[in-house]
């Protein structure tokens, strides 16, 4: 029961961390607008579904959050950390460095080859 908890946990906590920003003092969800990277042909769709600058429109059709790396990798390197007790910090260290994300299009995101993930 502890590890579904656990993994539950992770899972979650690894999500927000690609998705949730703090901004004047409030939780702000960033899952597309707002995020760092994005492939040129997310940014051509979003832009053809958002034409009008300064609308507050956010379509987000054919669009996807991905994670730069697979949450899995990082959850490995944060139980490794917790079996070697090593501090806090360097578990938020560990979500610091690899918990980014990528936005896309549906079609790139099929395009991923999700079983030859190369583990870091």
């Amino acid at each position: 029961m502890s590890d579904h908890f656990f993994n539950l946990t992770i899972d979650q906590l690894l999500w927000h961390a690609t998705n949730i920003i703090k901004d004047d003092e409030k939780l702000v969800n960033i899952k597309y607008v707002g995020q760092r990277y994005w492939s040129e042909n997310a940014i051509k769709d979003y832009c053809q579904l958002n034409p009008l600058e300064g609308t507050g429109l956010k379509a987000c059709k054919n669009l996807r959050h991905e994670h730069a790396v697979p949450r899995i990798m990082i959850k490995e390197k944060i139980e490794k950390c917790l079996k070697e007790n090593t501090s806090i910090h360097e578990i938020y260290e560990i979500i610091n460095a690899y918990s980014k994300s990528v936005i896309i299009t549906t079609k790139e995101d099929k395009n991923i080859p999700k079983e030859n993930i190369i583990l870091i």
